[in-house]
């Protein structure tokens, strides 16, 4: 676990850690320029860049071009 200043981080940190390095299915509809429940759907695909957290459904921004590259000329 990460330490500042000889502490354990807060829970606020930690979120705003991860917000950094995921995305909600929102915010990923919005950049792929797609509705909503076509990316609630993508995220539901085998081998999405999806990690689920309690209820929260996190999209791993750093994986997501390696996801569409994989499913070029695939109908999705």
């Amino acid at each position: 676990m990460k330490f500042i200043d000889e502490r354990p981080i807060t829970i606020q940190e930690y979120r705003e850690t991860l917000q950094k390095k995921t995305c909600s299915i929102k915010e990923f509809a919005g950049m792929l320029g797609i509705s909503y429940p076509k990316a609630l759907r993508l995220s539901n695909i085998d081998g999405a860049p999806v990690v689920k957290i309690g209820r929260d459904k996190r999209v791993i921004l750093s994986k997501v071009d390696e996801f569409l590259e994989n499913h070029v000329g695939e109908c999705l």
